[in-house]
């Protein structure tokens, strides 16, 4: 009797104990600032079904394009992030313009190749395909100067 007394005044406390965690948590990803974690340019597609993946990380950068046709032809490189090149990145994103911007039409029904531009942040991910609006196109020219990796 006195094991299930004490069970009974445990579980409320272990409860409570466990959702204070839970929403601490989430508050304190509410109240932090939105930091920009990763951008990545995606593009999928075409005839010879070909994928590129091109992510850029506060450490490093990270580059694979892969031929599904020929996959002999796959090519992946990658290199260590400057911290100038970091922070010139994402001084010239705004975020809250990338997050309102709407994907356009697909092109892959045509044998076309679709662009997918992802940030992730500590707050979540976005992303936008094939976006026509100048932040989209912003973003497209502010990571070709990074495609060339030694």
């Amino acid at each position: 009797m006195l094991k299930l007394i004490k069970m009974k005044q445990i579980i409320p406390i272990f409860t409570t104990l466990i959702l204070s965690l839970i929403f601490s948590c989430q508050s304190s990803k509410i109240a932090g600032k939105e930091e920009i974690q990763s951008v990545k340019m995606s593009s999928y597609g075409g005839m010879m079904g070909m994928t590129g993946d091109f992510i850029i990380r506060k450490d490093s950068i990270i580059y694979e394009h892969k031929l599904l046709a020929s996959p002999e032809k796959t090519v992946k490189k990658s290199k260590a992030t400057s911290a100038e090149d970091w922070n010139d990145l994402i001084r010239g994103i705004d975020l809250e313009a990338f997050k309102n911007a709407k994907s356009g039409e697909s092109q892959l029904p045509i044998d076309g190749i679709d662009t997918k531009l992802t940030i992730e942040t500590n707050l979540g991910s976005y992303s936008v395909v094939n976006g026509s609006e100048k932040t989209f196109q912003t973003m497209i020219e502010r990571m070709k100067r990074f495609i060339e990796l030694e």
